[in-house]
C-alpha cells in the first residue's frame, strides 16, 4: 500500500473515532483566539490600510495642562500610575498621524517599539491622555468616545505629539498571540489526543 495512502487512511481514522472531541477542541481554540483578530486601519490611502493594530489600549486618565515637556509629563504619569514608576523613553514627532480603523470613533497611532513601551501618552493642544500599551506594542489605539471632545481627535488627523514611557521594572509583554498560531497549537491538541485514544484501544 502506498505510504501516502496509509498515512491518510490513518489519519481518517483518527477523525472518524474522535471527531467529536476534535471538534470541541477546534471551537475552543477558534473561540480563545478570536481575539487576535484585531482592530485594522482603513481609508488611510496608503500602505497603511488593513494593517492590523491590536485591540483599544486602556486610558488610564486625561488632564488639561499647558506646560508639556519631559519631567511635567512623565512626573503626571507617575501621579497616575502610583505606586507603578514609569521613565520616559522617547517623545515622538510633532504632528503625528492618526489613522481610522475598523471600528467607529477608534484611531490608532505608530509607535517606536523599540524598547516596547509600556504607556504612552497622546497629546493635542493642551490636553494629554494616559493609555496603558497592552495590545500590540508598535500601534497605539484610543477611542475618541473616552476624551474631551475639546481635546479635537481626529481634527485633521494628527496629534500635537506622543510620549512613551516604560516601566521601571522592564514591564512585561502582554501582545496578543497570532490566531493562527492558536489554531495550529489546538489542531495539533486534538490530533495528539486521537492518537493518546488510539493506542489506549
Amino acid at each position: 500500500m502506498p505510504e501516502n495512502l496509509i498515512i491518510k487512511t490513518f489519519l481518517m481514522d483518527i477523525f472518524m473515532k474522535n471527531y467529536k472531541l476534535i471538534l470541541a477542541v477546534l471551537f475552543l481554540c477558534l473561540g480563545i483566539s478570536k481575539i487576535g483578530w484585531g482592530l485594522t486601519i482603513v481609508n488611510s490611502g496608503g500602505s497603511n490600510d488593513d494593517t492590523e493594530v491590536g485591540e483599544i489600549d486602556p486610558l488610564k486618565d486625561w488632564t488639561e495642562l499647558a506646560n508639556s515637556n519631559e519631567t511635567t509629563e512623565t512626573e503626571w504619569v507617575n501621579k497616575i500610575l502610583s505606586p507603578i514608576t514609569v521613565k520616559f523613553e522617547i517623545k515622538l514627532e510633532e504632528d503625528l498621524p492618526i489613522y481610522d480603523t475598523s471600528s467607529d470613533e477608534v484611531f490608532a497611532v505608530a509607535l517606536a517599539s523599540s524598547p516596547t513601551p509600556d504607556y504612552f501618552i497622546v497629546k493635542n493642544a493642551k490636553y494629554w491622555a494616559l493609555f496603558e500599551n497592552s495590545s500590540y506594542f508598535n500601534w497605539g489605539v484610543f477611542s475618541s468616545k473616552d476624551l474631551p471632545t475639546t481635546m479635537n481627535i481626529p481634527g485633521d488627523y494628527t496629534v500635537s505629539h506622543v510620549t512613551q514611557f516604560i516601566d521601571d521594572g522592564g514591564g512585561t509583554n502582554n501582545e496578543i498571540p497570532e490566531p493562527t498560531t492558536m489554531f495550529l497549537f489546538g489542531t495539533g491538541l486534538a490530533g495528539l489526543a486521537g492518537i493518546n485514544r488510539r493506542k489506549k484501544k
